[in-house]
């Protein structure tokens, strides 16, 4: 796929090595695009950290993707990361949106601008990444469990597990998530869970 050969490349170029899952591909990409491209510098001069920023790029992630929408409009993009900076005083919100819009899109690239007014992440695989780490960072992986049969989540849920699985600070959350998700797909396999 040729995005991931762009970030494998991208991240070659890093001293870390590079990484070997694809959540880890997705992780250090948007990790990098964030905090250690010129959207860094922007970011500081707006007074929102790199965390706060990605924090609000994957709650607004979430809810593109829970509503089946690729694209939004300024107004919605401003007022969804307005909405979900965290910290952030309601009179200086409406303007460090608007510092967010122009770091994700001019300096980030991570958000790219269509149309006129019209936002979509760079590709359908940031926006899904992005949802699952908002759904494990807000402890809602029930929501995952519960649309494992809707086809747009099943992106969600890999990387959700394979971010679940590498994460030390909880291998029981992981070990539980994956084992229901194995034993959802078996009861589909053997004809239990399917309407009649």
């Amino acid at each position: 796929n040729p995005l991931t050969l762009r970030l494998l490349c991208m991240l070659d170029t890093q001293k870390a090595g590079l990484p070997t899952r694809r959540d880890e591909v997705y992780d250090r990409a948007i990790e990098t695009l964030i905090r250690t491209w010129p959207a860094a510098r922007l970011s500081r001069r707006a007074k929102v950290t790199p965390e706060a920023l990605r924090q609000a790029l994957a709650v607004l992630a979430c809810w593109q993707h829970e509503h089946g929408r690729r694209t939004v409009s300024r107004k919605e993009l401003l007022c969804e990361l307005g909405r979900n900076l965290p910290g952030v005083k309601s009179k200086t919100r409406a303007q460090l949106a608007e510092y967010c819009v122009a770091t994700a899109t001019e300096h980030a690239g991570i958000l790219i601008e269509q149309s006129p007014d019209t936002f979509a992440f760079l590709h359908l695989t940031f926006m899904e990444y992005l949802a699952a780490e908002h759904y494990i960072r807000t402890n809602q992986l029930s929501v995952l469990l519960t649309r494992r049969a809707d086809g747009r989540y099943s992106q969600v849920i890999r990387f959700a597990a394979g971010a679940l699985t590498q994460a030390v600070t909880s291998p029981d959350l992981a070990d539980s998530f994956v084992r229901q998700l194995a034993e959802a797909h078996h009861l589909v396999a053997v004809g239990v869970g399917r309407a009649r």
